[in-house]
């Protein structure tokens, strides 16, 4: 339970790395499934800090779905990756992000999300 919560608290890259550290000294290489969790818990409170509520993947898209449309983040995402992303300003506004054939969501999320 400890290293969930620990997982939980990942607010930045050194806080991952720090847990990925523990985990080997404590257990020896994690698998990429903890890895996976490790990199989902940093995306959701980059996002969460960013004003990102939500994020869907659906077909070839990323929808961030975002509480304020008109915050410095949506508008930094937007202007450094042009060609990749739409603003959505209806009912629950959200950023839809193009994914590319071959790219990982997980590594577009994290690049988006810096």
């Amino acid at each position: 339970i400890d290293v969930y919560k620990r997982i939980a608290d990942i607010r930045s890259q050194d806080d991952a790395d720090d847990v990925v550290d523990e985990l080997v000294d404590r257990f020896g290489e994690p698998p990429k499934s903890v890895m996976g969790l490790i990199s989902i818990a940093l995306i959701r409170n980059s996002a969460s800090l960013l004003g990102i509520s939500e994020i869907r993947q659906v077909t070839d898209r990323l929808m961030l779905y975002i509480k304020d449309i008109k915050c410095k983040a949506v508008e930094k995402i937007m202007r450094e990756n042009r060609t990749r992303t739409l603003l959505n300003a209806g009912n629950k506004p959200y950023l839809a992000v193009k994914l590319f054939e071959g790219e990982k969501p997980i590594e577009i999320l994290k690049k988006i999300l810096e």
